[in-house]
């Protein structure tokens, strides 16, 4: 497993050691399905391989807001049958 942090506003951007941003995950070992992981935490890579997840992102945060408001049937479960 990889963690990569990225720049939050220019998600095509790597961040260094220490800076903090969006957390990405790549499975090194995975090859039946998807091996990477765009995730809506933060967090900043630390030495020695290490890294800290610190929240989720306030835009991600945001979006939940706007998404769950907007549309009130939204997270409802439907019974089936």
């Amino acid at each position: 497993m990889r963690i990569l942090v990225r720049d939050i506003n220019d998600p095509a951007e790597r961040l260094t050691q220490g800076v903090r941003g969006g957390v990405d995950i790549i499975d090194l070992s995975n090859i039946c399905s998807c091996a990477f992981i765009s995730t809506q935490d933060t967090g900043r890579l630390l030495d020695h391989g290490r890294f800290m997840i610190e929240g989720v992102s306030p835009a991600a945060t945001y979006a939940a807001v706007i998404c769950s408001c907007s549309d009130p049937a939204a997270g409802r479960m439907r019974r089936s049958g």
